[in-house]
């Protein structure tokens, strides 16, 4: 209670008025615990990246006390119909919520990660360990289980990136790896149980809750006061003032109210928390009806909606669920009556220039034809769990090519996620499309800043049109290495000056968003990027 109101607080300072009603919901559903069912609704893919996102991590808090809540009157419930072996009744509970969890892993994602009875195996592991436990084994054993649990836990930590399926098969050997390092530590004074047992350790685990609770907001709230990414010693700061808070909340919340003493009868506390959770979802409610208190930024721009809105969603920039027979050539096709075919394939960072072809049309000189998917780079190598479709609907972008004789191509996506997702293989679909007849144009990442451009708009006011972008370097000299054989063009070259990129003009906002272009963004750089497609020769049959 006491971080959903500081994080509240803080909010009304630093938060835009859309991403202060997000919050406002989420603040909601955290104190009624159903605050992974809301994040599970609201996760689609222009949602407000997880980054920026409060009580994001309150999701599997709610998790906990839905289980917390259902696991003892099911143990009741158990043991009054089975009462010599409702115990063991739980295992092919485990059993099913694991398999769900498996299946789940590629048909439904985002709800598998979320949701009770994906997750509930995990926490029943823990349970079935008090509720049927294994025999003691013996000194030597415990000390192979135990050094075999941390072993398991440190595989997953080193080991495991976005690009992992989880939960799901994946998240069997972390919960193995738990229950390994508890059970051989209940009776046996293991070396990984004298390990975990030093000072500093076990500080963190008596922190371990308040920890938790604050980390992610000072987080989230240091990214919108920097108006970027947290560096080395912002980083360090985060961690400091994690831990002094998550001490103070330790000391002077958790304890008290553990050791509660004559003064936290059971009328006390239930007649404080209805108060209290009726005070925050009043306050959440007065949040989400205020539209965010809009009046607290007066000279706000807010970008028009004609990014997505112009997108043609569903037929020629198709989401996670969609495959790509929902594709429409006739549909997609951006500008008419020229001689040569242009296909534009890839993620939302190849959607977001088609606001500026259509209205830059005229000078195109080429018929183009919108290719893209949510979260889907144009790698035919590229596979991602949570979006199982994406490999089939690139694969299909070759066949599309020959049935419409594209003489051209532009590969365009967001670039850095493929470094941390994996399937960063370029070349083969640079090599894959000459073959099949058409020229290759890469268009590197373009520009993207650290926080949504409307916050920049509200702290710089008329300051500056001008801020620093997100510029990797490395990312950019591999994207070129991985174009060999295509026309690689660098959007960040055309529209920066070194790091230093506009993100608006008199007329408005050039970004939606921390990236993706405006109406007017996209074609200032459509007008600045085609014109060197133009003047291309389309390839013929000889060799490129």
């Amino acid at each position: 209670m006491a971080t959903l109101c500081l994080t509240f607080a803080a909010a009304l300072f630093l938060l835009l008025p859309q991403e202060l009603v997000d919050l406002s919901n989420s603040l909601i559903a955290s104190v009624l615990s159903v605050s992974n069912v809301y994040f599970w609704r609201s996760s689609s893919y222009f949602d407000a990246s997880s980054l920026f996102r409060p009580l994001l991590h309150t999701w599997s808090l709610s998790v906990e006390e839905q289980f917390y809540i259902l696991m003892p009157l099911s143990m009741v419930a158990s043991r009054y119909f089975f009462e010599r072996t409702w115990r063991y009744l739980f295992w092919p509970i485990l059993l099913l919520s694991l398999l769900l969890s498996i299946s789940a892993t590629y048909t439904a994602p985002t709800a598998n990660f979320y949701l009770l009875p994906t997750r509930a195996w995990e926490i029943l592991l823990g349970a079935m360990l008090v509720l049927t436990p294994p025999p003691r084994p013996a000194p030597w054993l415990a000390e192979l289980l135990a050094a075999a649990g941390l072993a398991l836990i440190g595989f997953c930590v080193f080991s495991y990136s976005d690009a992992t399926p989880f939960p799901g098969v994946s998240a069997l050997l972390p919960c193995i790896g738990s229950f390994l390092v508890i059970f051989a530590g209940t009776d046996n004074a293991t070396r990984v149980g004298r390990l975990l047992s030093v000072r500093p350790l076990v500080l963190v685990g008596l922190i371990s809750y308040s920890l938790y609770l604050v980390h992610w907001p000072i987080t989230v709230m240091m990214r919108y006061y920097l108006l970027q990414n947290p560096q080395a010693l912002q980083v360090l700061f985060i961690i400091v003032a994690s831990f002094v808070l998550a001490i103070l909340s330790w000391r002077f919340i958790e304890t008290p109210f553990r050791r509660g003493g004559a003064v936290m009868t059971r009328k006390v506390v239930f007649a404080s928390w209805g108060a209290a959770v009726a005070f925050l979802v009043m306050l959440g409610s007065v949040g989400t009806l205020s539209a965010g208190f809009p009046a607290r930024f007066p000279d706000m721009q807010v970008a028009a909606a004609a990014g997505p809105g112009l997108w043609r969603n569903g037929v020629c920039f198709l989401d996670g669920s969609q495959t790509f027979e929902k594709w429409d050539a006739k549909k997609c096709a951006l500008t008419h009556g020229y001689s040569e075919n242009v296909l534009l394939w890839g993620d939302s960072f190849a959607a977001h220039y088609v606001p500026g072809i259509i209205a830059y049309g005229t000078q195109v000189n080429a018929n183009i034809y919108q290719y893209t998917a949510a979260g889907c780079p144009p790698v035919l190598k590229y596979f991602s769990y949570k979006l199982p479709n994406c490999q089939a609907f690139n694969a299909h972008g070759l066949e599309i090519i020959k049935q419409l004789g594209i003489k051209k191509v532009i590969l365009s996506a967001r670039w850095g996620l493929l470094t941390t997702r994996g399937g960063f293989d370029l070349r083969d679909t640079v090599r894959q499309i000459e073959a099949a007849g058409a020229d290759v144009f890469v268009f590197g990442q373009s520009p993207e800043f650290g926080i949504d451009t409307r916050a920049l708009a509200v702290r710089l006011k008329e300051r500056s049109n001008w801020y620093a972008a997100n510029y990797d370097e490395a990312l950019e000299q591999k994207i070129r290495l991985q174009s060999e054989g295509a026309h690689y063009i660098s959007p960040f070259d055309l529209l920066c000056e070194k790091t230093l990129c506009s993100f608006k003009t008199s007329a408005g906002l050039l970004y939606i968003d921390y990236g993706h272009f405006s109406e007017k963004g996209s074609l200032a750089a459509v007008k600045s990027i085609f014109p060197l497609i133009s003047g291309v020769e389309a390839r013929t049959s000889e060799a490129h």
